[in-house]
């Protein structure tokens, strides 16, 4: 409960493959089968799935998010006063392995011009505007809808609930974004 969709799908996927590794049908068999045990087949459970998902060599990020949902769902059950113990298993280690900065000047420009190759240039390109020069991200830009949107021709800002938010936030938009943006929301409605 509180959760947002996008962690309540990942939780759902993760307890999945759990159940698949115990041989069981869904999740919630799953995170029944957790709960019902003693602590110490419980920990020797998630100890094994750990082993197993470093032994398939799963991204230590991945074995990491996995073991999160399954010490979320126990940490749960625990509130709730179904079980007195916590699963206390430590993530894998990891190393940050990837160029977060995002895309240079000259790949936003490649990616512009593809844009306006499309369907709908103007809406391509201005998402894809959007996302460099605003740093949204693909699912705060995906909610937003013309209603989202106050101001004018030249100065303007966003209503935007971004990750991990239970209310929308005000994003101020630069004047150059400001045009396009206001022709796209005149229908209030209408997506971004």
């Amino acid at each position: 409960e509180g959760q947002a969709k996008n962690t309540v799908r990942a939780y759902k996927t993760d307890l999945r493959d759990l159940a698949r590794f115990l041989g069981l049908k869904t999740a919630d068999e799953a995170a029944t089968r957790l709960v019902q045990c003693t602590h110490k087949e419980a920990t020797e459970i998630v100890l094994s799935y750990r082993g197993a998902q470093i032994e398939a060599q799963y991204a230590a990020a991945t074995v990491n998010r996995r073991l999160s949902t399954i010490r979320s769902v126990v940490a749960l059950a625990n509130r709730l006063g179904q079980i007195p113990w916590l699963i206390d298993i430590e993530g894998v280690p990891h190393q940050a392995y990837r160029d977060t900065q995002g895309p240079s000047f000259e790949d936003v420009q490649k990616l512009c011009a593809a844009a306006a190759q499309g369907k709908t240039p103007s809406r391509d390109t201005l998402l894809v505007q959007m996302l460099f020069i605003i740093g949204l991200r693909r699912a705060e830009l995906a909610d937003l809808k013309g209603e989202h949107y106050d101001g004018g021709l030249s100065a303007g800002r966003l209503h935007v609930l971004g990750k991990g938010r239970r209310e929308r936030t005000w994003i101020n938009v630069p004047s150059r974004l400001c045009w396009e943006i206001s022709l796209r929301a005149a229908d209030r409605k209408k997506s971004l």
